[in-house]
């Protein structure tokens, strides 16, 4: 079985039904799928909300008492204990990331200490096949 997928996410699963749920939901037919949206604030001790809005796939909603929203540095401090707690309770060592947000300094530490190393792709997947940009040493086409 692939390595479990974990995407940290600036939508809300919930709001809108869009391409990222489209693709999630089709990839998680043959690996397991884990989001982990944006925090939202909560006066309480820090906690995850879980759903399951779709076969194989798992939604975490972190509740923090920080008061900027978003993946920041003011975060870090609630999400770091936070997503370790979950890559140890839902046994994701080894993870691949998908960073589906602005980049988020409050996970990029976490996501090299718990992601699986692969060499970056030379040329994105599309319908029609391959593509790579062209460079001043390749040609175009």
């Amino acid at each position: 079985m692939p390595l479990p997928l974990v995407v940290f996410s600036h939508l809300r699963w919930d709001f809108v039904y869009q391409r990222p749920q489209h693709l999630l939901s089709r990839l998680a037919r043959s690996r397991r799928v884990v989001v982990v949206e944006e925090p939202v604030r909560d006066e309480g001790e820090p906690h995850w909300e879980r759903s399951e809005p779709a076969a194989g796939v798992t939604v975490f909603r972190p509740h923090t008492p920080a008061e900027r929203w978003g993946f920041n540095d003011e975060q870090a401090r609630y999400l770091e204990p936070l997503l370790d707690e979950l890559a140890a309770s839902e046994v994701l060592g080894g993870a691949v990331a998908w960073l589906y947000t602005p980049p988020p300094s409050s996970t990029t530490g976490w996501t090299r200490s718990h992601s699986s190393p692969t060499p970056r792709p030379r040329c994105a997947a599309t319908s029609a096949g391959c593509w790579r940009r062209p460079t001043s040493s390749s040609p175009a086409g």
